[in-house]
């Protein structure tokens, strides 16, 4: 794919989530119903707790901690993507899309951090907890970038491009960027 085309489906993406929650904070914020009952409904909760792990485990991190970890996540993920897109160089379309649902993801996750005072809008019920887009887009990126990687694993296995090296090439030319 072309940049401009992922450019395009990760804005896409981000916009349906976060018009979705626009309007179901603004409309249906007191609305609950089943589809499925007990498995899927709409159920509109605003959760305050930053991550799912945060609120399971009970471990009360803050804002920065999370904020701290999603820098990181986005890093890696962007490091990645790079490194198995110059592998698999021309055939990127389960990679691209990959990469379309999870930067979507973590934008959006920025978006709740940031843009969502009271905390983030989870809407979608499923059996026992409640999810939004934005949790649909990274399991989408997990499972894409799975069946990517089992697709083109012996490509992997048999490249002559070593992630080390890849990676230490890229902070050379970080390096290098700052000093001129």
């Amino acid at each position: 794919m072309k940049r401009k085309n992922i450019v395009f489906g990760i804005i896409c993406l981000i916009f349906v989530d976060q018009v979705s929650k626009i309007i179901i904070a603004k409309f249906f914020i007191d609305t609950k119903f089943y589809i499925i009952q007990p498995i899927l409904g709409f159920s509109p909760i605003f959760n305050n707790q930053f991550s799912y792990f945060n609120s399971i485990l009970k471990l009360n991190l803050g804002l920065l901690p999370h904020t701290i970890i999603l820098v990181l996540i986005q890093l890696i993920m962007v490091l990645c993507y790079d490194y198995y897109r110059n592998i698999q160089h021309p055939d990127t379309l389960f990679l691209d899309i990959s990469f379309i649902f999870g930067q979507s993801a973590l934008i959006c996750v920025f978006c709740g951090f940031y843009f969502w005072e009271t905390g983030i809008l989870d809407f979608i019920y499923l059996y026992f907890w409640t999810v939004d887009f934005k949790d649909i887009y990274l399991n989408c990126f997990v499972l894409l970038f799975v069946v990517n990687y089992l697709k083109k694993k012996t490509e992997f296995r048999n490249s002559k491009i070593i992630f080390k090296d890849y990676f230490l090439n890229i902070l050379v030319r970080f390096k290098n960027q700052l000093l001129h």
